[in-house]
Order: structure tokens, then C-alpha cells, then sequence
């Protein structure tokens, strides 16, 4: 148990001033005497009276006063309660290649078609973030537990530009739960520099699809480095195009990818 004011327990330095007032309150003399008729009269009233009776408000007022200045204090007991901490991170490419038909209808419609799939099939309580990629990375949604705020945000995707594969798996990584903490920089170059241990993170995983090569920001297998030494798992579905098959729009030429799992 802890509180949350535990400087309102000062004022129990007030309960014995209290105490000491009373007790000399009741034994102090009376200001005036009082007489009685007959002294057999004022001994009978006496003896037949219970003298600790009367301490019995003065107890019930101090137990009071204790625990008002306790509860002031605000005392509260922490629960453990189960949390799903595991997140999914859906990393989307939306370069210009992405727009090839070779996949009915398109290459971008059949892999929002998927993810929205995915998002669909998973368990209530799930947490699902999105990343778009194609010059620059994005982070679209952070991990949310709200599915359809996902969809909704996979129907809005349009095609762009290049294909930095590398940063949209970084970006996906950091986007993770207690992955945000660690330095990019660190994490590329040599093992993870933040304090956290990367072993107490929980499980995480990136869905990666593309169609194509990276050409341009970070390096791929850095960026994969990156979320072995953070524990995720990154699955890298296939079927988002033919090889050799080539788009105008980008200086990549995009390549059917295997499916991979790395850790």
C-alpha cells in the first residue's frame, strides 16, 4: 500500500495535544460546588454511575478524527491485472510500382485487401498498428486495439514515389511497444545503447509487403539487425507482383519476395 499525500499524516501530531486537553478538562475543578441536600444523596449518585461511560464520545470523536486524516492521505493498494501487451505492426509499401496491374486489380488494392483481411481475422483486444513506406516512412496508426481505425486508414493508402524498405521496417519497429525508448542511431550501428533490457519486451512482430527492391533511406538488413536485437518478429508475405516486372513510375525493379521470418 502506498499514498498519494502522505504529508496529511502530519496532523496526527495534533492527536495528543487533543488528548492532553481533555484529560485536563476533567480533572481540573470545578468552577463553582454544587450542593446537595444530603451527603447519602450525593454518594448513592456516584456509586450507581459507570465513570468510564462518559470517555466514550471523546474516543468515538478521536477514532474518527484518525481515520478522516488517513483517508486524506489517500492510500491506495496497486492490483495486477493481465495486459495484452503483444502488438502487430503492418508495414505498407506505396511506391509507384504499387500500381501495376500484373496482381487483379492492382499490386496496392490486393495488399490493402490483405491487410484489411488480416486486421479483420485478428482477436478482439488485439493490438494492430500501420506504417506506410515508399520515399520516407510514415507511422499511419500507432497500436491500437480500435481495428476498424486501422481498416479505415488502409482504404485511405495511394501510390507515391521510391521504395525505402529499410526505413518502413524501422519505423514499424520503433512503433512497437517499448521500442520507441531506444536510440535509432545506436540501434543501427551496434547492440541496443538504452537501459531497457530488450529480453523484457513484449512479443511483437512486423508485417512487411512490397514488391520491389529498396532504393532508398536506410539499409534493409540494418534495419532487420535492428528488430532481432528488439525481439520482433518480421514476416515478409509473397505474391505482390512478377519478377522483372517494371513500372515507370520507380527506379526499382520489383522482385516477388519469399516469404521470411526474422528474429
Amino acid at each position: 500500500m502506498t499514498l498519494l499525500w502522505p504529508e496529511v499524516l502530519l496532523a496526527y501530531l495534533h492527536v495528543p495535544v487533543l488528548v492532553g486537553f481533555y484529560v485536563w478538562v476533567i480533572r481540573r475543578g470545578a468552577a463553582e460546588s454544587v450542593r446537595y441536600p444530603t451527603l447519602d444523596l450525593a454518594v448513592r449518585a456516584v456509586a450507581a454511575g459507570r465513570p468510564l461511560r462518559r470517555h466514550v464520545p471523546a474516543v468515538c470523536y478521536l477514532i474518527t478524527l484518525c481515520a478522516t486524516i488517513f483517508a486524506l492521505a489517500r492510500p491506495v493498494w496497486p492490483i495486477p491485472v493481465p495486459d495484452n501487451q503483444t502488438a502487430v505492426m503492418l508495414s505498407l509499401d506505396v511506391s509507384g510500382s504499387m500500381i501495376a496491374t500484373d496482381v487483379y486489380p492492382s499490386r496496392i488494392a490486393a495488399a490493402k485487401k490483405t491487410a484489411t483481411e488480416f486486421v479483420r481475422g485478428l482477436p478482439a483486444g488485439a493490438k494492430v498498428g500501420l506504417v506506410k513506406f515508399s520515399t520516407r516512412a510514415t507511422l499511419i496508426t500507432p497500436p491500437t486495439d480500435d481495428h476498424d481505425r486501422v481498416i479505415a486508414a488502409l482504404a485511405e493508402l495511394r501510390p507515391e514515389a521510391s521504395t525505402a524498405i529499410g526505413d518502413g521496417l524501422l519505423t514499424a519497429v520503433y512503433a512497437l511497444p517499448g521500442r520507441g525508448a531506444f536510440d535509432p542511431a545506436a540501434q543501427v550501428a551496434g547492440p541496443p545503447a538504452a537501459a531497457v533490457d530488450p529480453a523484457t519486451l513484449p512479443p511483437a512482430a512486423v508485417v512487411l509487403m512490397s514488391d520491389g527492391g529498396n532504393n532508398t533511406g536506410s539499409a534493409p538488413d540494418k534495419a532487420a539487425f535492428v528488430a532481432r536485437r528488439l525481439h520482433v518478429i518480421v514476416h515478409t508475405p509473397s505474391g505482390l507482383g512478377r519478377p522483372r516486372a517494371r513500372c515507370p513510375t520507380s527506379k526499382a525493379t520489383p522482385r516477388a519476395r519469399r516469404s521470411t521470418r526474422t528474429r
